[in-house]
């Protein structure tokens, strides 16, 4: 049994109650011969720790290439891997959404439980990096404001890119 991917499948269902999307089986290909490399400081990203193990990963590039990983809480190995190319607009949507929680860099809360998951973001607002960790069991406990702005951002992210089964 795989814990690591469990934990991950019951954070992310968690998140996506409510949320709509169409399960893609196999990504568009994308041809990276012919396509401008964007810099890897102007992805949007994901990491999904637990016990500092990253157990979850997306990025999102400005053209759309969109890649979800899964990796094994023990080992660290990828156990799945997929792409898909989102439109460049899904992009800029995602970036919008986050937008709010630039200059934030953690939000966490008192009386949840210690031994959940964390959430990392990274992104770009205006040309500043911005990251933001927050402790992901604050959620059933909701005693911090910023916690709802995360749940915005969240609400809007996952409905843009929902997660590929």
């Amino acid at each position: 049994m795989n814990i690591g991917l469990i934990l991950n499948v019951l954070v992310v269902g968690h998140f996506l109650t409510g949320c709509s999307g169409i399960a893609m089986d196999a990504a568009p290909a994308v041809d990276t011969n012919t396509q401008a490399q964007p810099s890897a400081n102007t992805k949007i990203s994901r990491d999904v720790t637990s016990w500092g193990r990253v157990v979850s990963h997306w990025e999102l590039y400005p053209d759309g290439r969109y890649l979800q990983q899964e990796f094994d809480f023990n080992d660290g190995k990828i156990v799945s891997e997929k792409t898909d190319l989102k439109s460049p607009k899904t992009y800029g949507q995602v970036q919008s959404a986050l937008q709010p929680l630039h200059g934030k860099e953690y939000i966490g809360c008192s009386g949840a439980p210690t031994d959940g998951p964390t959430s990392v973001y990274r992104w770009q607002t205006n040309g500043q990096p911005s990251k933001l960790s927050f402790y992901i069991g604050c959620y059933g406990v909701n005693r911090n404001p910023d916690i709802q702005l995360i749940h915005d951002a969240e609400e809007t992210v996952y409905g843009l890119i929902p997660w590929i089964d």
